[in-house]
C-alpha cells in the first residue's frame, strides 16, 4: 500500500509517519500489526500483515 492509503488505515499523520516510522510501528505491532517499508521516499511501499501474539520460552535466553 501507499504511504496515504497507510495514513488512512490506521489514521495518523503523515508527519507520524515521515519522522518517527520505526516507533510507529513498533506501537502497532503491540496492537498486532506487523507492518514493512520497502523501498523509501514516494516510491516506498508498505505492507500490513495481522499477527498473533505468541509466548516466547524464556529459558532459552541466556542470563549474561
Amino acid at each position: 500500500m501507499t504511504k496515504e492509503e497507510l495514513i488512512k488505515y490506521f489514521g495518523v499523520s503523515e508527519s507520524t509517519i515521515n519522522t518517527n516510522f520505526p516507533l510507529f510501528a513498533q506501537k502497532q505491532l503491540k496492537k498486532g500489526f506487523l507492518i514493512t517499508k520497502t523501498g523509501v521516499g514516494n516510491k516506498a511501499n508498505y505492507t500490513v500483515e495481522k499477527v498473533e501474539k505468541q509466548e516466547v520460552d524464556k529459558s532459552i535466553f541466556s542470563q549474561r
